[in-house]
């Protein structure tokens, strides 16, 4: 009898606004949408300060309790009431077996009806659960299933996306069964030679001389392992030994896959299937973190759940690519900030061999927002916690559990009793693994005893007291969020302004409400900041607010404290809302409607600092010069270059800048990782570096040229193939060059997208932080230089997506990709 797993994607009516009768299936309304789900329902806009604009609530950010703000979750329409509706055939043959609908996450305050019944309700956006329906349903008819979603202003501090905007399923099987997020699967007694895998398994539904059956199977599908265990007490435990296994980590994500029989004396009542990953993990607090013994250190960027244009609707294929860009610059970890993932983003973990620290809350009874979770913690808290780990605790890329972010808590004395809570939940729940959160006020949570509650005590934005905590906490430690630097890609202003970033006299400190030291601006002295006409932010990489640094501060903490774990960058790729320092403080200026935090922008463009990451993390060669070279005659810039090798030599239309050298030790953090050339005078022409080997020998060059007028558009694909499936996302990147090829970093020519044959249009963007044009237009402007178009394919129409790009004065651009 084996289970049925449908995901319910298609043929979803979806309407906005409160609804008389929505859950009957008499409802009068006429002006339902079609929808596919997982779907985003604000994401199509439009942009509107009205949206998100008020006087908001920003503890969290170390400025006084309110502030008027617009864009602090995207200027995007999200709050407020929606409807959607599905009828589901449910068969004749069905009857007298378990019927449920599983949600992955409803963005938020969900209530689920079936034939007008309520039968669930969730609160918290980021929990998956599931929906018992058999009593609710009628067989050899259709069953209309309805969903409310109802989201408050100020829930979020960022955009957090709004509807149903993760996978459903609707699950039949027997109804003694292993039970929803039931099995919990670990590795004991790991070596080379041999391993244990063992399998914890939860059954519903109560029957005599049940069994429990478990074959393991290696990629290629042969089996390495069997068992089996009777059922006792709605639950089974076996163990399955493995001799020679191949290990699971960051350098080789190797998966077998258990198959799982749940057996009576008739034969087979239930199947899964669960992917498994064998490995160990150690964290001590004197050697550092490794993994299956090999010593190995956290990479790691903070990323939060919206994938840009497509918005917070989960989507595998878009995800797949944020992890590719990761991977390139040398990312092995990352820090789920401050919520539940989605499934597919641990399944893509252990596919591709990333650690994640999967994180729970941002608030815990404090509050931050308006109508934040602190609303519900009290009632919500174990079981959101519970629910998630229970889902996520067999995914091997799992390898730490976060109970929350700079939670306002550790201002508390009863804080330290809260997270001894929430710690001893986490491990009730999944004993095999540390319990993390991430500090900014170390003095309270260790005062409140928050950081000895935890095991591994995470820091955010405090690398100036590693020290002190180390001695101190007698834990392991890591940067959980680290550098803050801000930016827009391509943009350039000069004269670079040099300031201090931290100043370690008391007396020059600027005080506040955490008690934190001075971080200043480099381009900005303080938030609220003076606003340019643009509202851009340099990429010289040197911005960050108040709280934050440039991220050679990071690497030198890092590498002058090796016990370290490791950091996680704020963040890995720009996100919508929250973006720091404009939009928000509306202060004038344009509108801001995503971060400008991210290493890379939010379309999936890397900003010059990936290259600084590269260059530190990966074991690539690497060699990155910048700014642009189309300035004016008499300007006077500063030229730098991100590099893997210690030695380059700059030169202006032929002539020697000099060389530089990487200063290690220095004081100056920029010394030691840039190499940078002060006060060179522009010319039209080119700038070259070259990188030099401790020969002298010259093993690597860039060249940037002056670029003339815009006059081509080359297109490029993510991928060469596509599958016809109806979910595979195709990213077409557009560069403006002028007729040499050289890019042109000033280019904001107006693109038009379009797709014949076996594709659709589905967004656009160009990764600045300020273009309000909905995501939805497929005419869009570039950004210095560069733009991007997504397409999807169309499910079992096999052929060739035909894409054009067109801008006016210039040859169209066409790319012909298979989808097959």
């Amino acid at each position: 009898m084996n289970r049925i797993v449908e995901c319910l994607k298609y043929g979803w009516q979806f309407s906005r606004g409160e609804i008389p009768k929505a859950a009957d299936f008499d409802c009068r309304f006429k002006n339902w949408q079609t929808v596919r789900v997982p779907h985003d329902y604000a994401i199509e806009g439009p942009f509107d300060p009205q949206n998100d604009k008020g006087n908001l609530m920003a503890t969290a950010d170390g400025f006084p309790a309110t502030l008027d703000s617009a864009g602090r979750t995207g200027a995007l329409p999200l709050a407020g009431t929606a409807w959607y509706r599905k009828e589901l055939f449910i068969a004749q043959e069905w009857e007298g077996r378990r019927i449920t609908l599983e949600f992955d996450g409803i963005m938020s305050h969900s209530e689920i009806f079936v034939n007008g019944t309520l039968l669930h309700q969730n609160v918290y956006g980021y929990t998956s659960f599931c929906v018992d329906i058999t009593d609710a349903v009628k067989y050899g008819t259709s069953n209309l299933v309805a969903v409310r979603v109802s989201q408050y202003p100020w829930e979020s501090r960022w955009y957090p996306g709004a509807g149903i905007y993760r996978n459903v399923r609707l699950v039949v099987k027997a109804p003694t069964a292993i039970a929803y997020n039931g099995v919990y699967i670990t590795s004991a007694n790991v070596s080379e030679q041999s391993a244990d895998v063992v399998i914890h398994a939860d059954v519903i539904g109560s029957k005599a001389g049940l069994q429990l059956e478990a074959v393991l199977l290696d990629a290629c599908g042969e089996a390495v392992a069997c068992g089996s265990a009777s059922v006792d007490n709605n639950a089974a435990a076996l163990s399955l030994h493995v001799t020679s296994p191949r290990l699971w980590s960051h350098t080789d994500p190797y998966l077998y896959t258990a198959v799982l029989t749940l057996k009576d004396d008739t034969g087979a009542l239930d199947t899964q299937e669960i992917r498994v990953g064998i490995r160990s993990i150690e964290i001590d607090e004197k050697r550092g973190f490794f993994v299956n013994g090999i010593y190995t250190k956290f990479k790691g960027v903070c990323m939060h759940h919206d994938m840009g244009a497509i918005g917070a609707a989960v989507n595998v294929s878009a995800l797949r690519r944020q992890f590719r860009i990761l991977a390139d610059m040398g990312c092995n970890a990352i820090r789920t900030s401050h919520n539940p993932p989605a499934p597919e983003l641990l399944e893509l973990a252990d596919e591709l061999g990333f650690y994640v620290i999967d994180e729970f809350f941002d608030q815990w009874r404090v509050k931050k927002t308006t109508n934040g979770y602190s609303m519900y913690f009290d009632t919500c808290a174990e079981s959101d916690l519970t629910a998630t780990i229970r889902r996520d605790r067999s995914h091997p890329s799992v390898i730490m559990w976060s109970i929350g972010n700079e939670v306002g808590d550790q201002s508390l004395p009863e804080g330290g009793q809260t997270a001894q809570f929430l710690a001893e939940l986490c491990r009730r729940e999944d004993p095999t693994r540390p319990v993390t959160c991430g500090f900014d006020n170390e003095e309270g949570a260790f005062a409140n005893g928050l950081t000895q509650a935890v095991d591994v005590v995470g820091l955010n934005y405090r690398q100036h007291t590693y020290k002190s905590c180390y001695e101190r906490f007698g834990r392991p430690l890591y940067g959980s969020e680290t550098a803050s630097c801000v930016s827009s890609r391509g943009v350039y202003y000069i004269p670079r302004k040099q300031a201090l970033i931290f100043d370690e006299d008391p007396a020059k400190q600027i005080p506040n409400d955490r008690g934190r030291r001075s971080y200043r601006y480099f381009d900005y002295v303080e938030i609220p900041a003076p606003v340019r006409s643009e509202t851009e932010v340099s990429s010289y990489d040197l911005t960050a607010p108040n709280w934050a640094y440039y991220p050679e501060v990071e690497f030198a903490a890092q590498d002058d404290y090796p016990e370290l774990l490791g950091e996680f960058v704020w963040t890995g790729f720009d996100y919508l809302g929250e973006p720091t320092p404009f939009g928000m403080y509306a202060k004038g200026g344009k509108l801001a409607r995503s971060s400008y935090f991210g290493i890379v922008d939010l379309a999936g463009i890397p900003k010059d600092r990936f290259w600084s990451y590269q260059a530190k993390w990966s074991d690539r060669n690497v060699l990155h010069l910048f700014p642009h070279w189309n300035w004016n005659v008499g300007d006077v810039l500063p030229v730098c270059c991100y590099s893997s090798w210690n030695r380059a030599e700059l030169f202006v239309n032929g002539k020697s800048a000099g060389i530089q050298e990487k200063k290690h030790g220095s004081a100056n953090c920029l010394e030691r990782y840039r190499l940078m050339w002060e006060n060179i005078a522009y010319e039209p022409g080119e700038i070259e570096v070259r990188a030099l080997d401790d020969a002298g020998n010259v093993r690597a060059v860039q060249t940037i040229r002056t670029a003339g007028v815009p006059a081509r558009l080359e297109v490029t694909a993510d991928r060469p193939v596509y599958a016809a499936d109806g979910d595979d996302l195709c990213y077409v990147t557009v560069k403006i060059t002028d007729a040499e090829g050289n890019l042109c970093p000033k280019a904001n020519t107006r693109l038009t997208f379009s797709v014949e044959g076996a594709g659709e249009f589905i967004a656009s963007d160009n990764g600045c932080q300020t273009d309000l044009e909905p995501f939805g237009s497929c005419e869009r402007d570039a950004f210095n230089g560069f733009a991007v178009g997504i397409f999807r394919t169309i499910k079992d129409f096999k052929g060739e997506m035909r894409i054009c790009v067109s801008a006016e004065g210039m040859k169209n651009a066409y790319l012909c990709i298979p989808a097959r």
